[in-house]
């Protein structure tokens, strides 16, 4: 994706694709030319630009007020993106990316590829290549404090959401509702395993899908926490 992006941004025609994208009329599976550039263009313009995440913004704020402000006071308020971040390297949405396709001859890692190949990114492994991280099989959200990696396609050791021309064009919406979800959820309960219950016994195994999700439900009891707000 960083020195083949180009080479590689079509995408293959198969039936699954083809039926629910109504005929590959949608910016996911249609194949790369001057109609898919046109079509993501007004895509992220009307539907989800940051100016269109931003316009429902007072929604937001109006449920999660007293959540923003005590984040900005208990600043640094990194650890829910830090958690978010991680979780996306182990778990990613899906094991491999949507497929691309070569739209020209290319050598890759020394590979002659031909035109019109299918091309699989595995986010899953990328996310726990050992070259990259240490301790890539446990979860430590603070590996990336103090880091500038991110999931926005700039850096290729963490590409849930892909890179280059295709990658998501709703990262900045599904980030959003991800930090804003978890974020509320912390602030609003106290979380405990039920009674009887460690640790050791949640089960982290994954079912396959269009995304990943737990084979086995997540059970958690959740206690209401009231905060005291200062008042004049």
């Amino acid at each position: 994706m960083k020195e083949h992006d180009i080479d590689c941004c079509s995408r293959p025609v198969s039936p699954g694709p083809k039926r629910i994208s109504y005929g590959l009329n949608d910016v996911i599976f249609a194949p790369y030319g001057e109609q898919w550039r046109e079509m993501r263009k007004l895509f992220i313009v009307e539907l989800l630009s940051m100016r269109r995440v931003q316009a429902t913004s007072y929604a937001r704020e109006q449920q999660v007020d007293r959540m923003i402000a005590r984040l900005s006071r208990a600043a640094p308020a990194t650890l829910v993106k830090m958690v978010v971040k991680e979780t996306l390297r182990l778990h990613p949405p899906a094991t491999l990316l949507v497929p691309r396709e070569t739209v020209r001859d290319v050598r890759i890692g020394g590979y002659d590829v031909p035109a019109r190949t299918r091309v699989f990114v595995n986010a899953w492994a990328i996310g726990r290549d050992p070259a990259s991280w240490a301790d890539a099989e446990e979860s430590h959200p603070d590996r990336f404090e103090g880091s500038d990696v991110d999931y926005n396609g700039a850096h290729f050791e963490l590409v849930p959401f892909g890179a280059g021309r295709r990658i998501c064009p709703g990262l900045a919406m599904g980030e959003t509702n991800v930090t804003f979800t978890l974020a509320n959820l912390l602030y609003c309960f106290d979380w405990a395993l039920p009674e009887g219950m460690a640790a050791e016994d949640v089960s982290m195994e994954e079912a396959g899908g269009l995304t990943f999700h737990q084979k086995m439900p997540l059970v958690l009891v959740p206690t209401g926490y009231h905060h005291r707000t200062a008042t004049a």
